[in-house]
């Protein structure tokens, strides 16, 4: 998991030249239960890899620049 901001998104994401959608709303969930059991590690300190970088940083300055 990385931290983005809307203006790094250039374009939809496209397997073999089909979008990709989620269309099940047990896996949307069930990804933002795994998206805020990573972020509460991080805030935390806790490394989950051991070349992971600064991912706490890189979101900070990510809202300075709105």
């Amino acid at each position: 998991m990385f931290p983005i901001t809307e203006e790094y998104i250039e374009r939809e994401y496209i397997i073999a030249g089909n979008h990709l959608m989620l269309t099940s709303e047990h896996t949307a969930r069930e990804i933002e239960q795994k998206a805020r059991k990573v972020m509460g590690m991080l805030k935390r300190g806790i490394k989950l890899t051991p070349t992971q970088p600064d991912v706490m940083a890189i979101l900070e300055k990510l809202r300075e620049r709105r």
